[in-house]
Order: C-alpha cells, then structure tokens, then sequence
C-alpha cells in the first residue's frame, strides 16, 4: 500500500490522462498546435508525430506511477526532467527566434506546471523511501546447495 498522498495520486492520474489525450492529438493531427501559434508545421512531420507517442507513452507510465508514487518516483523524477529541460529549451528556443512566443501557453501547461508537483512528489518518496516488499526470512538456498557448504 502506498504512503503517498492522495493528492500525489491524483496528479499523477491527471498527468496521466492528460499525457494520452495530448500525445494522440500530436500523433493524430500534428498541424494543429503549429496552425493555432501561427507558426509553420516543421518538417518532417513524422518527427512531431514522433514526440506525440513518447508524450504518450510517459502518459501510460503515469497510470502505473499512480499507483504508487513512492514506488515508482523514478519515473516522475525523470519526467520532472524532461519538463523543466522543454521549459528552458523553450525560452532558449523563443529568445533565438527559432520558435514564436506564442508558443508558451503550451509549455506552461505542458511543462511548466508540472515541476512543482512532480518535484514535491520525488522529494516526499527520498524522504520516505520507496515501499519496497518484506526480505525474505530465510535464505533462497535450497537443503541440498546448504549440504555442500
């Protein structure tokens, strides 16, 4: 059972759902986010569409992740990651012209808004410790691997 709060368990299932639903719509209609900024579709599309299935797949490890956060903050640390690296690499991006400004509302809910809850979750499970199972009372050896100590 885990120790996690249930608010940790509740934003870990909303970054989950939220993952699929917006990796899909990448996958499935990868002009869309470009045509609604006013900024042209970049080539190859497949790439986008690509970035589309890894936002979707991090959505299908939130589901487990909720679970049990504590267990699995592994994961939530490595998406805290990728989180704040697309928020810096936005404004790096913006600030040399190469995407338009326009573009942040998506890196702050994307991205942004993410870093906080999932960086409290990571620092409650270190704190914690993840739930691990009980050791194993005795040895896995077997009577005859005993006899020929």
């Amino acid at each position: 059972m885990s120790t996690a709060a249930p608010w940790q368990r509740r934003i870990i299932a909303i970054a989950a759902v939220y993952n699929i639903i917006w990796g899909s719509i990448v996958i499935a209609f990868p002009e869309l986010l470009w045509n609604l900024v006013g900024a042209p579709v970049p080539e190859p599309v497949a790439l986008w569409r690509g970035l589309g299935a890894i936002i979707g797949a991090f959505g299908l490890g939130f589901l487990i992740a909720a679970t049990d956060p504590y267990r699995h903050w592994l994961l939530i640390a490595v998406a805290a990651v990728a989180k704040s690296a697309g928020t810096i690499g936005f404004f790096w991006a913006a600030s040399q012209g190469d995407l338009p400004w326009s573009f942040g509302w998506l890196v702050l809910v994307d991205d942004f808004a993410w870093i906080i809850p999932f960086g409290l979750i990571v620092r409650d499970a270190l704190v914690m410790g993840p739930v691990r199972p009980a050791a194993p009372a005795e040895p896995l050896a077997s009577p005859s691997m005993a006899s020929r100590n």
